[in-house]
């Protein structure tokens, strides 16, 4: 979305903003979220796809849908825009539009 909480801010739900996804058109049930820290447990609960990285705290993986394999820090994001790629039929689309720049 785009959308990022000010520096040192805890109201992640209030930085992404409800208004911003009714502008898309989606639902928090529509959004993925990565996270790592209690921080992102508000988040979390009320996603579609709640996720956390290999080292995040055992309360963030205990709510999370999946767990990457990767350590933050270490490709945990790339490997779940991979997972969710995958799983919407896309990424050897992209991987080929990639692989194929002029």
């Amino acid at each position: 979305l785009g959308a990022t909480a000010p520096p040192g801010a805890s109201d992640v739900i209030g930085a992404l903003g409800v208004p911003g996804l009714e502008r898309l058109g989606l639902g928090w049930e529509h959004i993925a979220y990565l996270g790592d820290d209690w921080v992102d447990l508000a988040p979390m609960s009320r996603v579609g796809l709640p996720a956390a990285v290999a080292n995040a705290m055992p309360d963030v993986k205990k709510l999370a849908r999946f767990v990457t394999r990767t350590p933050g820090g270490q490709g945990a994001v790339r490997e779940f825009v991979d997972m969710l790629l995958t799983c919407q039929g896309k990424r050897d689309a992209l991987l080929d539009q990639w692989m194929h720049l002029e």
